[in-house]
């Protein structure tokens, strides 16, 4: 499964998962050339087992305790 979240790394912001899901990689993709800017973070989890499986994004800087946005996604793997 492929999860693609927007991301800007100069504001210290960084996508974490919480997941009982195999995270096979983890990759930014800046959307433009401009020092600075948005662009995607892009995750690859193994799903190896059937049944429904819950993914968790937290939008962290690491040194904060704030987290500034939460998503959940709800895989259903047959």
């Amino acid at each position: 499964m492929t999860l693609a979240l927007p991301e800007n790394p100069a504001t210290g912001f960084r996508w974490r998962l919480t997941s009982p899901l195999a995270v096979v990689s983890d990759e930014y993709f800046p959307s433009g050339t401009a020092p600075g800017g948005a662009g995607e973070r892009v995750f690859v989890l193994l799903v190896a087992a059937a049944g429904r499986h819950e993914v968790l994004a937290e939008l962290t800087r690491p040194w904060e305790s704030t987290v500034k946005d939460v998503r959940t996604f709800v895989v259903d793997a047959s």
